[in-house]
């Protein structure tokens, strides 16, 4: 009877042992979950949908504010500043459209005529006279004109050529200020960036140079448009440090695709001197709510879905549905109502869903009448699901965060149902388990020898003549083991190999992760964590680079890089000496926060003593001798921090305190040290601070005594 046994393979007798189990327990789930799994069904798709619903809007949340943030930053940055200034002077410089060669002017009007009135008459439905869509002011005519027929000659998109070499003052300032403007537009994700003079309401720059590129937003093709409206609110009622928002529409420059926009005040001083408008459109959105494509990660089911909703209903991200199958969705969704047929052109010619595809129209009722309660209704295509919303940001964009399940996969999700059925399922494998565990202890014996052998072999050294001396006839029970033991040599080798390659290639991944994010940041992303930081009482130090002094030298724009890099990196030095954190540097502006990761009860006095050390650099110049122009601003509160997103790599900070203190450096004098009240509330005792007005509008903060010695402020 043993030598019988003895022929039957090993993975033979594994799968006896597995098919066992496996039978036990899926008796036991069977009868146990149709026991269950209703009563817990509704509860456990509640908290699902919670769950999914808190982390998207969350994740969305971060997106709307760091768009704000970069458009408020960007139009406060002193190079926008001075470029919408130098390009609103050339625009007015420019040179007659007549007195271009016609085969120029040509080139235009061919454009126009064979891509973009055909591309713009499919989209909407019907014939576009090309009178309707050609610029109609002369500064339009020539740039859009110079700048087309540069494309063809170079072989280039419009905003890939930084000089149209015409010879005119506004080529030589576009081609100062586009390559870094193109590189902003690319690192935020704009898809544009337009300087608008607020006095004539002429587009004086876009990054992009579609077919809105140099015209007027009073008369013309994009006049009346969101766009326009949006510059006409900013240039009425200008607010220096706000944002203003115009939600997707159809934009014809775009083939009237869905885009929205983002604008700011430019301010010289007191001066209104342009309106920066920031474009996006809607695939970011998609982004977030898809995952990328990687539904299943977010466990919502093999036709769920996440939706951002505008407040009208209509869709501000597309559709699985139509990224999936567009001929199912085109059929299902027309069939129910919710998708007019002369749309249907629309989203093909846009290849998106935004703004064509409506909600379920009582489904959007309920839960707007329910907002906290799980909703069964059908979805825009007819289908039965279950629905809940959450409202995305603070309410002014609009937007509402919709998630679905199909009703008949509201089972499979159940994670409580599923949970108790996993728990009787895990005591009976258990007790199943160790039941064949007893009977498979007579023939383990083999595996346990080779066991030992590989421990050996891998140890080295004496291991390897212990390995010599362990006898392999007990292993020889089943062919299999023979040919197992003969291979683990080679196989050892290929492992050490690997392991080694492995860990070469980790390192060389945190080297580079390293090298572009901050350290905790890095620490983060190596160790796989995207946690976001809090800390309800800490301290914001804002540095402004205002001057960086004379540069010499043949490439002084390379000279000035290499003193910021170096300037940056004393900042970073500084700041670990005192316990702060840098968290970014955009443009001109390098910020830190004390009080994230590692609390400090004199968080205030760490930033002044970090402060009064940046001063010193403002007084004794960098490592190069030169003199830097700095200004500092300090503000305090409650600040958060972490990786906004979850596909691009950026580290940010954002909290009243952050903008606070970003505005601050921007008011102050160079050398000065400004603070927030709630700074000035903290301030150590001997520290000197004075009032004064600051920026516009009245308003008033404290500067710090310069001549307060570093003693006095406790690092």
């Amino acid at each position: 009877m043993g030598r019988r046994t003895d022929n039957i393979s090993i993975a033979t007798r594994i799968a006896v042992a597995i098919t066992v189990i496996a039978v036990g327990a899926l008796v036991v789930t069977l009868v146990y979950g149709s026991i269950v799994r209703d009563e817990f069904t509704r509860s456990g798709l509640e908290a699902r949908f919670s769950a999914t619903a808190v982390a998207k809007a969350d994740e969305l949340d971060r997106y709307v504010a760091s768009l704000r943030s970069d458009t408020l930053q960007l139009a406060a940055s002193p190079m926008i500043v001075e470029a919408a200034q130098s390009f609103s002077t050339a625009y007015g410089e420019l040179p007659s459209y007549e007195s271009l060669p016609d085969e120029q002017k040509d080139s235009l009007l061919a454009e126009y005529r064979d891509d973009v009135v055909p591309g713009l008459s499919e989209a909407r439905g019907h014939p576009i006279p090309i009178r309707d869509v050609l610029p109609v002011t002369s500064e339009a005519r020539y740039l859009q004109t110079v700048y087309a027929w540069m494309a063809i000659q170079d072989d280039l998109a419009p905003v890939n050529i930084d000089d149209a070499r015409d010879g005119s003052s506004w080529s030589d300032v576009h081609l100062e200020f586009h390559p870094s403007l193109r590189a902003t537009a690319e690192a935020f994700g704009f898809s544009d960036i337009f300087l608008v003079d607020p006095d004539t309401t002429a587009i004086v720059y876009s990054v992009a140079k579609n077919s809105d590129f140099a015209t007027s937003l009073a008369v013309g093709p994009v006049g009346g448009s969101g766009f326009s409206t949006l510059v006409q609110r900013i240039a009425q009622n200008p607010q220096p440090g706000t944002v203003s928002t115009v939600d997707f529409s159809r934009y014809d420059p775009d083939i009237a695709a869905p885009v929205a926009f983002f604008g700011s005040p430019v301010f010289d001083g007191d001066r209104l001197v342009s309106v920066l408008v920031a474009k996006i459109t809607p695939e970011r959105l998609t982004e977030i709510t898809t995952q990328g494509g990687d539904w299943d990660s977010m466990r919502i089911g093999e036709q769920g879905e996440i939706l951002i909703v505008g407040p009208e209903g209509r869709l501000r991200s597309d559709s699985r549905a139509y990224l999936e199958d567009p001929d199912r969705y085109f059929d299902a969704a027309v069939a129910s109502g919710t998708l007019d047929s002369g749309d249907v052109g629309g989203v093909q010619s846009a290849g998106t869903t935004v703004l064509f595809q409506r909600m379920d129209a009582s489904t959007f009722r309920a839960l707007q009448s329910s907002p906290d309660e799980m909703v069964a209704s059908n979805n825009y295509l007819g289908e039965a699901v279950f629905t809940s919303i959450d409202e995305i940001g603070d309410g002014t964009v609009g937007w509402k965060l919709i998630v679905q399940v199909q009703r008949g996969e509201a089972l499979a999700i159940s994670d409580d149902a599923e949970r108790m059925g996993a728990i009787a399922v895990s005591i009976f494998v258990l007790i199943l388990t160790f039941i064949a565990a007893m009977w498979a202890a007579s023939f383990i014996r083999p595996i346990v020898v080779l066991s030992l052998r590989l421990k050996a072999l891998v140890v080295g050294g004496d291991g390897t003549k212990q390995a010599a001396a362990l006898s392999l006839e007990a292993t020889r029970t089943t062919a299999e083991f023979a040919e197992l033991t003969d291979a683990i040599n080679s196989m050892l080798v290929n492992l050490n190999e690997r392991e080694r390659s492995a860990v070469e290639a980790e390192a060389e991944r945190i080297e580079v992760i390293r090298r572009f994010l901050p350290r905790d940041a890095a620490r983060q992303i190596a160790s796989g964590e995207r946690s976001i930081e809090r800390a309800a009482h800490a301290s914001v130090v804002s540095v402004a680079i205002t001057d960086m002094g004379a540069s010499g030298g043949d490439n002084p724009v390379d000279s000035a890089r290499e003193r910021i890099a170096s300037l940056v990196e004393t900042l970073d030095q500084i700041a670990v000496e005192h316990d702060l954190k840098r968290v970014k540097v955009v443009g001109d502006l390098w910020v830190a926060v004390c009080g994230l990761g590692t609390p400090h009860v004199d968080h205030v006095a760490r930033c002044l003593a970090l402060a009064e050390d940046i001063v010193d650099i403002h007084l004794d110049g960098d490592r190069t001798g030169k003199t830097v122009a700095i200004a500092i601003g300090i503000a305090s509160g409650p600040v958060s921090a972490g990786l906004a997103g979850s596909n691009r790599l950026v580290y940010d900070a954002w909290g009243a305190p952050v903008d606070q203190a970003n505005d601050l450096a921007r008011v102050a004098k160079p050398g000065e040290i400004v603070v927030s009240e709630s700074v000035v509330e903290q301030l150590p005792s001997g520290v000197i601070s004075v009032q004064r007005p600051v920026g516009t509008k009245g308003r008033v903060a404290w500067t710090i005594d310069p001549d307060v010695s570093s003693s006095e402020v406790p690092a």
